[in-house]
């Protein structure tokens, strides 16, 4: 329990970086509209939402543990899935912006 745990935090604390770091670039490019705001502010939101999870789930017993993993798996794989969505958004919007 305790490695996977500590897997978990890995991964959602990476995950809070690149948020962060995407958010960063589109400001730098001067890319970040209002609805780039909402996206991302919502991303961030789940973010410190499944990192709480992640947080009580070091409380829980191995038992509760095993249904919590899969629990907490499925919601970073689903924000995961957003970020990827934006990047790609954004990359076509980019490639768009970028044709004659």
């Amino acid at each position: 329990m305790d490695n996977e745990l500590a897997d978990m935090r890995r991964k959602v604390d990476d995950l809070g970086k690149r948020i962060a770091q995407r958010e960063k670039d589109l400001r730098e490019r001067g890319m970040f509209s209002a609805a780039h705001e909402v996206y991302v502010s919502a991303m961030q939101k789940a973010h410190i939402r499944l990192a709480g999870q992640v947080q009580s789930a070091a409380q829980a017993s191995p038992t509760r543990w095993q249904g919590l993993k899969d629990e907490l798996a499925r919601d970073y794989n689903a924000l995961v899935d957003e970020l990827g969505r934006l990047i790609e958004h954004l990359d076509e919007s980019q490639t768009k912006s970028d044709r004659p």
